[in-house]
């Protein structure tokens, strides 16, 4: 099987908060977040790794969020 490259310009910081119960109009408390890497390249190489096919996921991370952005593209492009 030949190693794939999938290359993502724009990464994407997801973070995705969890309630308990959302009530419209009042203040909302999130009981816990998670975060994760995303762009099409970024999911095309989660789908793969997913499939056992060999791949590199190559991103540009760069600012402040850097290194968690430089992780997540890690843990994507390792099958």
């Amino acid at each position: 099987m030949p190693h794939l490259f999938t290359v993502t310009a724009n990464l994407l910081w997801e973070q995705t908060l969890f309630y308990n119960e959302w009530q419209p109009g009042r203040t909302q408390r999130a009981t816990r977040s998670a975060f994760q890497v995303g762009g099409k390249g970024i999911n095309v190489a989660k789908m793969l790794a997913r499939l056992g096919s060999p791949h590199s996921a190559v991103c540009f991370p760069g600012g402040a969020p850097a290194p968690s952005l430089k992780a997540g593209c890690a843990s994507a492009a390792s099958p």
